[in-house]
């Protein structure tokens, strides 16, 4: 009994209150089970009937800690999930299809399961994937209106949902085509276990701004080969004439966005390609912005152990070496990207922010808090021990300023190309964002560790 109650308790998210767990008669288990004594015959009519992706079917196990936390966040009436951090991520029939390989057509309305299914090829044709998006929405009304203890509907659904769209930079799991068919108790837990750890999240304390990233492989073809991704923003109308996939080296994925913010993975590769531009020896190091995320939850008690089993992907010593001038750590606060220098020659940590990030253009507290955790965080290493980050001059420097709610990101990137180690070395012009965002797709493409760049070349007859 002890065991289980751990169990449960292993994979609480973040915002859950000790309340009842929901009930459901969704079974992966048995499902699995009896698709696995079908005759090959059978399975072969599914597969012609279009519901082949069920039998790819890899997961057993629902996670009640986590679907009661999806339910208390969905949002029945616009067909969305709301997350911590104040962002809605909108619900499809087209997301069921994707994630379940169930049927999605351009038919609408639902009929009643049982009579449509003797049909026969009208009930093949019916939008089955709208048909379970609305059972399980209709499920969770009558679940939390009514304070029921069971729960109709695919809740694994909803749980392989927030799986396949969540973004955990450092759990590789494969694009496929379904999505179910990579997502096993195995890689689950796997996933559940790293966003514990990650986020701090195993001692059930509330941490609402580190919630996982979006990220959406909805909609992108499949590869065997392929690994989690998240979408591609880049920021123009150029991109109409732009193949609609991008890979790069590290077997990233990436689909066409409207949106004109830059996100983490762009960020992610970004940093990645700073590092490697540099001429050795390398003077400055660029960090996932994942490390800042890691770093502000450390605890204020956390032993040197705790700290370097939480850093150990980040802080390498033989990649690091000792005599780097120069840390340079993307973060992102209450969705406005920013810059967190820490310059030892010169023992300042640099703000560089396209807005205040406090009035008066004031160093912040959590500023301030995430100059303390790289203080521990690096004497945990034993790195620049005769330093103490902690105790450096904090200074904001007035540089150019974004006029809307979604440039931090652009501006964010141009200030890491253009730090030379102790100042911005390039002005930014506000009326040249546009072009540094076409220029921002043009490097990406055109990178020579991005797999496909000579498809990109040849296609564009470059």
């Amino acid at each position: 009994m002890a065991t289980e109650c751990r169990k449960r308790k292993e994979h609480v998210p973040a915002t859950c209150t000790q309340e009842k767990l929901p009930k459901s008669h969704c079974s992966g288990k048995k499902f699995i089970s009896a698709i696995a004594h079908l005759a090959p015959e059978k399975q072969q009519a599914i597969k012609k009937m279009g519901f082949g992706g069920l039998l790819t079917f890899a997961c057993c196990e629902l996670r009640y800690e986590l679907c009661r936390w999806l339910i208390s966040q969905y949002d029945f009436t616009y067909h969305r999930l709301n997350m911590a951090t104040g962002n809605a991520v909108s619900v499809n029939e087209e997301h069921v299809n994707r994630v379940m390989g169930i049927p999605s057509t351009r038919l609408e309305g639902i009929h009643d399961l049982w009579d449509t299914i003797w049909d026969g090829d009208i009930g093949v044709q019916r939008n089955w994937a709208k048909f379970v998006l609305q059972y399980l929405e209709d499920g969770i009304k009558d679940y939390r209106l009514n304070q029921l203890t069971y729960i109709r509907g695919c809740l694994m659904f909803l749980q392989l949902f927030y799986m396949a769209y969540f973004y955990m930079p450092s759990v590789k799991v494969e694009v496929t085509s379904p999505l179910v068919a990579a997502w096993s108790d195995d890689v689950i837990k796997c996933r559940l276990a790293t966003e514990t750890s990650t986020f701090g999240v195993d001692e059930m304390e509330p941490q609402d701004s580190l919630a996982p990233i979006p990220h959406s492989p909805i909609g992108m073809e499949a590869s065997p080969s392929a690994t989690h991704s998240q979408p591609l923003a880049p920021q123009s109308h150029v991109e109409a004439s732009l193949p609609s996939e991008v890979k790069d080296s590290s077997g990233l994925r990436f689909g066409r966005n409207v949106g004109r913010w830059v996100d983490s993975v762009i960020m992610v590769i970004m940093s990645h390609m700073l590092n490697g531009k540099q001429a050795p020896p390398a003077r400055a190091h660029y960090f996932d912005h994942s490390f800042s995320v890691v770093l502000s939850n450390l605890k204020a008690n956390a032993t040197s152990q705790v700290i370097m089993d939480k850093c150990r992907m980040y802080l390498d010593v033989d990649i690091l070496g000792r005599d780097l001038r120069t840390y340079v750590h993307p973060v992102c606060e209450n969705n406005h990207w920013h810059i967190h220098i820490v310059n030892f020659p010169a023992g300042r940590v640099e703000i560089l922010s396209s807005l205040p990030l406090r009035r008066g253009n004031n160093i912040s507290a959590s500023t301030r808090q995430l100059s303390v955790a790289i203080h521990k965080a690096l004497h945990a290493y034993r790195i620049h021990m005769d330093l103490d980050v902690s105790t450096f001059v904090h200074v904001q420097p007035h540089l150019v300023q974004q006029l809307n709610g979604y440039d931090c990101g652009i501006i964010a990137l141009k200030f890491m190309e253009f730090w030379n180690g102790a100042t911005i070395s390039t002005s930014l012009v506000e009326d040249k964002l546009h072009m540094y965002r076409l220029q921002l797709v043009v490097q990406l493409l055109l990178n020579e560790q991005n797999s496909v760049r000579d498809k990109i070349m040849a296609s564009c007859q470059l």
